[in-house]
């Protein structure tokens, strides 16, 4: 850091990747994560707690310095508040105990919409049957002592090969 008529001056190398570039903008913020939404021009970035004032800065200053030099608009949150963001869309796909409903126990089985959208998978990715499952197993492992087999000939000649000392 410089100073220039009593300012402190920050000099900030330019680099491509912009996730490093905003990490690097609002230095000296120690910077967990950096989440780009292309489509919107925005930058969600979660700073350690105790980070976050300096990120933020005497009335926002700093992230409004961040978004000038990068042109993206930048939000910024802590650790703590993300983890909650974090942990209240997981109950909205999972249920929790409120009204959110209940989560299933061991014997029940979780709704498909549920766990499609939890998982990102639909019934036509699971469409091999039980048998076809087997099959494919059985096959593997007749592949795979076919292998072994061969290996244990080779292994049996070439040590009929080399003399005992």
């Amino acid at each position: 850091m410089r100073e220039l008529r009593g300012e402190r001056i920050d000099i900030i190398p330019w680099i491509e990747d912009l996730r490093m570039l905003i990490a690097r903008a609002l230095s000296p913020a120690t910077i967990e994560r950096v989440g780009i939404v292309e489509e919107e021009k925005t930058a969600m970035v979660v700073v350690a707690d105790q980070h976050l004032s300096v990120a933020i800065g005497k009335k926002g200053q700093n992230v409004r310095l961040a978004m000038k030099l990068t042109g993206w608009d930048i939000d910024i949150m802590s650790e703590t508040e993300y983890s909650k963001i974090k942990m209240e869309e997981a109950e909205q796909v999972f249920g929790a105990g409120g009204e959110g409903g209940e989560a299933p126990s061991e014997d029940e089985e979780a709704p498909v919409e549920d766990v499609e959208e939890a998982s990102g998978e639909t019934d036509e990715d699971a469409e091999e049957t039980p048998a076809e499952v087997d099959e494919e197993v059985s096959d593997e492992e007749a592949s795979d002592e076919e292998a072994s087999d061969e290996t244990g000939e080779d292994a049996e000649d070439s040590a009929e090969e080399e003399p005992e000392a």
